[in-house]
């Protein structure tokens, strides 16, 4: 710890103490609530800069050992490859292509824009694929005939704002959550002037649609290939307040509980069919509103990658949901939670007493249970059965069956 985060410590204790003494006050006018957030922006400035030093020393420690000391060289990859410095790549590999330097951000392009596309596969169900596409539209257009509006209050615009998170990156127009935050009571109201007309409309405009895909690697397997890597996509501000006000809605209308339900499915999040995720809010009995609105979001809707301060070119996302979206999880889990209820329905597999737990599921890992290979290959059946109807794929190389 260097003596700019003692000093930064030391000022931010100070601020919390005042504020604290002064009754925590949380109007953002409040001179204590200010010196307390800047004083804790401060220090973790400082860490950052630290980091950021550290770092730097030890990619030169690398290069200096490199030619004077061969055991601290191989010592210093050992451990860099354990941490961030082996996230530092100078080439990339996707799928048979090879990008280096300036031209990695192509290929990132390439790998998410893929990912991102409706590609023809043999082995999923095109006539059942096609019969939900057709649904879809028919229960968009029943949504339309019947909705009706209700208007969002201002109480409803706070709390969606409130609930922003805060010290995140910008979305595609600079625009962070402290921006909207600090904006105030003004700016609330302007905001709920144009979401009420995003929901009466049931349509929000394509350019407030473009998110910002970063590339997080996985912590598993060569940093050098993309298909380690995750994309994060940070969406427009004014899209995750109309997602969270959703989300609140649906939540005490319905009083759904909450499904931690995924399966492990080969980059599971991004190949969401949007037609089926449509057809399972309207079997769930998500408002006439909700899924216009939904549909709205993901309709032409756009990414760009951000990688080392460069910005890609936009591309279209034609399927999936985004990760890092406010509702994007609550949406993947309503859209797989039907291959559960199959499982359980067919009565096989593991119980506790006479509870079915033939599928116990944490986040896309599903364990499947049974007593004998037979239940045990009938309830992988029904799992890659359903995977071929919604258009995903299994991931071999993850799955396996441990011996008795």
């Amino acid at each position: 710890m260097n003596d700019a985060i003692k000093e930064a410590i030391k000022k931010k204790k100070l601020a919390f103490h005042d504020w604290k003494l002064n009754g925590r006050p949380k109007e953002s006018d409040s001179i204590y609530l200010k010196k307390k957030k800047l004083t804790t922006h401060i220090l973790r400035k400082e860490c950052r800069l630290e980091v950021a030093k550290r770092r730097i020393n030890e990619r030169q420690k690398l290069i200096n050992a490199r030619t004077s000391d061969r055991n601290m060289f191989y010592q210093i990859i050992k451990k860099s490859q354990r941490g961030k410095l082996s996230r530092f790549i100078d080439q990339l590999h996707v799928d048979d292509n090879t990008y280096h330097n300036d031209n990695i951000i192509e290929g990132w392009r390439s790998h998410f824009h893929k990912l991102a596309k409706k590609e023809p596969n043999q082995n999923y169900d095109t006539k059942y694929l096609d019969i939900f596409e057709k649904e879809a539209k028919i229960i968009i257009d029943i949504c339309k005939d019947r909705f009706k509006h209700n208007p969002i209050t201002e109480e409803e615009i706070s709390k969606a704002v409130s609930c922003l998170n805060r010290n995140k990156a910008a979305d595609y127009f600079g625009v962070n959550a402290e921006n909207i935050i600090q904006g105030g009571k003004q700016l609330q109201q302007y905001l709920q002037l144009l979401i009420n007309r995003s929901f009466e409309l049931g349509c929000i405009i394509d350019i407030l649609k473009i998110g910002t895909l970063f590339p997080v690697f996985k912590n598993k397997g060569d940093a050098r290939y993309a298909k380690n890597y995750r994309g994060i996509t940070v969406t427009p501000i004014y899209s995750i307040i109309i997602e969270k006000i959703k989300f609140e809605r649906e939540s005490k209308d319905l009083k759904l509980p909450t499904y931690i339900a995924l399966l492990d499915g080969k980059s599971a999040f991004d190949v969401v069919v949007h037609s089926n995720l449509i057809r399972r809010l309207y079997q769930t009995g998500i408002s006439d509103q909700s899924i216009i609105l939904i549909d709205s979001l993901y309709k032409n809707a756009t990414s760009c990658i951000k990688w080392r301060n460069k910005t890609s070119e936009v591309f279209e996302i034609e399927q999936g949901v985004r990760q890092g979206g406010a509702i994007s999880a609550d949406l993947y889990k309503l859209y797989v939670n039907p291959l559960l209820n199959l499982l359980c329905d067919t009565g096989i597999g593991g119980h506790i007493g006479n509870i079915s737990c033939c599928a116990p599921t944490c986040a896309d890992d599903v364990a499947i249970i049974a007593n004998n290979p037979i239940e045990l290959q009938t309830l992988v059946n029904i799992a890659v059965n359903f995977s071929r109807r919604e258009g995903y794929t299994l991931q071999p190389t993850k799955s396996v069956i441990l011996p008795d």
